[in-house]
């Protein structure tokens, strides 16, 4: 057999060396979800991966290790994504909508961990700190700056009542986190997008202005707001 040249085979035992990681990563997501961290074991983790605990241990150094790892990279993924939503265009309205459309759109892709994120938490930034570390903190207060300027924005034009922008981005994110717990705990078959609609519906009809409220966003109206 042929064999590779020297970079392309460091290439592939990468690639090879990536792939198991994040193997490891989707089962320890699903053992935290449903054991707790407290009961979930590296023997677990890595029975559901299909790798030995010594394959593990290569990788991490200690099931808290493991832990802060899965939710270092997902949560740089939701907050990629989040801020990707917000800047999509200048339209204040349009940004925070489709910010609501990222977080249900991550929250159905990541049940498990969502889940278990909201149990460990309840979604406030000192628990967050307290039990997941400070750099999961510093991504929760960032988004939350990231929406309340957003806000701030709308403010500004006219698009959204007058008030505090940051307390708008904390309504909007223990609202969001509330429900998504609830039909994740309660109903997991269920989709979020349509209790999330109208969830959404609800906070623009407060955030808007009396004359502007019969304008809280549609299906249609958020689709025509993309083009």
């Amino acid at each position: 057999m042929a064999r590779l040249p020297r970079d392309d085979a460091a290439g592939a035992s990468a690639r090879a060396l990536e792939a198991r990681r994040q193997t490891i990563l989707e089962a320890a997501e699903s053992v935290f979800a449903r054991s707790g961290y407290d009961r979930a074991t590296m023997a677990e983790i890595a029975g559901r991966a299909g790798y030995s605990a010594a394959n593990l241990y290569n990788l991490f150094e200690s099931k808290e290790d493991l832990f802060r790892a899965l939710f270092d990279e997902r949560g740089e993924t939701f907050l990629a994504r989040m801020r990707e939503a917000l800047a999509a265009g200048p339209d204040p309205q349009g940004a925070i909508d489709r910010a609501f459309d990222a977080a249900a759109a991550y929250a159905q892709e990541n049940r498990d961990l969502f889940l278990f994120y909201i149990r460990v938490t309840q979604g406030f930034e000192w628990k967050v700190r307290q039990e997941i570390g400070e750099r999961e903190a510093a991504r929760h207060r960032a988004l939350v700056d990231d929406v309340a300027r957003v806000f701030e924005r709308g403010i500004r034009d006219g698009q959204f009542i007058q008030g505090d922008a940051r307390l708008y981005a904390l309504a909007m994110f223990g609202a969001m986190t509330s429900v998504y717990a609830w039909l994740l705990e309660n109903d997991p078959a269920e989709r979020l997008e349509e209790r999330l609609r109208a969830l959404r519906e609800m906070l623009f009809r407060l955030w808007l202005p009396s004359a502007g409220a019969a304008r809280a966003p549609t299906r249609a109206a958020r689709a025509g707001g993309r083009r």
